[in-house]
């Protein structure tokens, strides 16, 4: 009896601090994030990562400040990024013959007093209709205070919040409509 009341208080605790999130649970970076976009467009989930010039950054709390990736889907070139721009938080984004310099974080305080910096590219996928990949750290006063994941390459909904009092959510892009806009 006893050992059936301690899984059931473990399996209660492992849940509630690792449940989704509340859909009218205000939860302000996330909504933040979920306005913000994507980096890279794939068209499909079936992508590969191809590193051209070595990645460099200069902490793990930072965006790539050196290197070049190619995005390829059937052996063709579909986006590539270079990180070697010349700008700590920007990026020059090269798709279809046209290329247009993209936002790798912000340098500055919202209104929710949060610095944000991807650390890893956003990369929405057309098929899927949802970013599937990248890493966003947020700051606040320079301390670091959370890092959404959204996963591997998969066709899922799902981000992982990891807080800086070691609590992870899993949530659903789909309970805040305008992350895929």
């Amino acid at each position: 009896m006893k050992n059936t009341l301690l899984l059931l208080l473990a399996t209660s605790v492992g849940l509630v601090s690792c449940g989704k999130f509340d859909k009218d649970e205000k939860d302000n970076m996330i909504a933040y994030a979920a306005r913000y976009g994507q980096t890279v467009t794939v068209p499909s989930t079936d992508y590969e990562v191809v590193e051209v010039a070595e990645l460099v950054r200069l902490n793990d709390a930072m965006p790539y400040t050196q290197g070049e990736v190619k995005y390829m889907v059937d052996g063709n070139e579909v986006a590539k990024i270079n990180y070697s721009h010349g700008d700590d938080y920007h990026a020059l984004l090269s798709k279809e013959g046209n290329s247009e310099t993209v936002s790798l974080g912000e340098n500055k305080e919202d209104k929710w007093d949060y610095k944000k910096v991807i650390v890893e590219p956003l990369i929405y996928s057309e098929e899927c209709g949802y970013v599937v990949s990248g890493v966003i750290k947020f700051f606040k006063d320079e301390k670091w205070v959370a890092t959404l994941d959204y996963g591997d390459g998969s066709c899922d909904d799902l981000i992982a919040k990891h807080t800086e009092d070691y609590k992870n959510y899993m949530f659903s892009m789909d309970d805040y409509p305008e992350w895929n806009k």
